[in-house]
């Protein structure tokens, strides 16, 4: 059991108690004091309190004097327990508001991917507002328009976007009421990085009377929260995604194929490091031009993340190259996902003004367990030496590291016909 939470309810129920023997106490004294009253009057100390001069009256009177203001007091108790009752429920829904928000926090710190950044967003939203529904509206770049990010509860799109250019128009956090079946009310405040509003968070009921204007504020404190754990992913992905190709910079590849090597060394699983190479690329940028070559790898990097499993990871090695990590996958299964990324690149064709820009690649492959290397840069060698022995035997080719022969799939194209497996040898770096 948490400490702090059994001390507090250990205070509460104590500071009950108490109240509850001073509430007994004083209905004690004003119930003695009205007996009192009326035994002075039947046992004739009332005539005892006249022949000391003090008029009976007055006696009747003190002790009616004194059930008044005992009543008084227990009136008073009662509404101080009754208080009491409401700040103490107050504070208990506080604390856990707050411990909600700090969770929160935590999972938006640990999150890096945008869109579980927003499915944390709503449900957060939707859970400490009470509310039927909540949906995050983001401006999309370059455009500037608004898109619903994420949603809970079913709000309809088409709502969540108008309410949304509401507060964009309007600049501030804003309440709504009176709107059509299913959705009464609804709040929503907008996510401001940098002074610039950035999106809009809304929350939504089925029952306008449930919709508070002091649920702003909650809302506002989550809307915050959302727009800094976005904005960082936002960063990170700028930082670790190459912004032509929309692959991951060799920085962030390199930590996964090092992540990969360490675990396939300890556990003695398998990997799979692709390298792959444009063919005369520099034909394209020199007929058609740097924008061509420009539009022509932006496409490579469409088919080759289609390719992509979960847990494969690309990234742009340098101009034209580019290297695949591909976890749990032997020797075999690398040949193939290197054979069909072949053929998919080799089919591309991409429509520049007036002319089609097509090309075809060569690919090196080399696994883990068919090299053993001590050192990763073994393996990168091994799949670089791989590469420039499928360029060298005709380009637009599959040569496999790890044998005493090259195995190339050669199709269609420049090394139509070719031997499919030549003996290895260092080779010069050439395109």
């Amino acid at each position: 059991m948490d400490v702090q939470k059994y001390t507090h309810r250990e205070a509460s129920k104590t500071h009950m108690r108490h109240e509850n023997r001073r509430m007994f106490a004083a209905l004690a004294a004003g119930l003695g004091a009205v007996c009192l009253g009326f035994a002075a009057h039947h046992t004739g100390l009332l005539d005892g309190a006249a022949h000391a001069g003090f008029p009976p009256s007055l006696v009747v009177l003190a002790a009616a004097l004194m059930a008044m203001a005992t009543a008084v007091g227990i009136a008073h108790l009662h509404h101080t327990r009754r208080e009491f009752r409401r700040v103490r429920r107050g504070l208990v829904a506080r604390s856990r508001q707050l411990a909600s928000l700090h969770a929160l926090g935590q999972d938006l710190a640990a999150a890096r991917d945008p869109e579980v950044l927003a499915r944390l967003a709503v449900d957060a939203a939707r859970s400490l507002t009470e509310t039927d529904a909540a949906g995050l509206t983001l401006v999309t770049e370059p455009s500037g328009e608004l898109a619903t990010a994420a949603s809970v509860g079913e709000p309809e799109r088409e709502a969540v976007e108008s309410v949304a250019r509401s507060i964009f128009a309007g600049r501030a956090p804003r309440e709504f009421r009176g709107l059509a079946a299913p959705f009464r009310g609804a709040l929503a405040v907008p996510l401001w990085v940098d002074r610039e509003i950035t999106g809009v968070l809304s929350v939504w009921s089925r029952r306008a009377e449930t919709i508070r204007s002091g649920q702003l504020e909650l809302l506002g404190t989550v809307a915050q929260q959302a727009a800094v754990a976005l904005e960082r992913a936002r960063h990170f992905e700028a930082a670790s995604t190459d912004s032509l190709t929309g692959l991951a910079q060799r920085e962030a590849f390199f930590q996964q194929v090092h992540a990969e090597f360490e675990r396939a060394r300890r556990y003695g699983g398998d990997f799979a490091l692709l390298m792959l190479d444009i063919d005369r690329f520099k034909c394209i940028n020199d007929t058609h031009g740097h924008l061509a070559g420009d539009a022509y790898l932006m496409e490579v990097g469409s088919v080759v993340t289609a390719r992509l499993r979960a847990a494969d990871v690309a990234c742009r090695f340098g101009g034209d190259e580019l290297a695949l990590l591909l976890p749990e996958t032997g020797r075999k299964g690398a040949a193939r996902f290197a054979e069909r990324l072949r053929r998919d690149l080799a089919a591309l064709r991409v429509p520049y003004a007036e002319a089609e820009i097509g090309s075809s690649v060569s690919i090196g492959v080399a696994t883990y367990r068919s090299i053993r290397p001590e050192e990763l840069a073994d393996l990168l060698g091994a799949a670089d030496e791989a590469l420039y022995r499928a360029k060298s035997r005709g380009r637009n080719a599959v040569a496999m590291a790890g044998s005493r022969f090259a195995e190339l799939s050669v199709s269609t194209g420049e090394g139509a016909g070719r031997v499919a497996a030549q003996p290895a040898k260092k080779l010069s770096r050439g395109h």
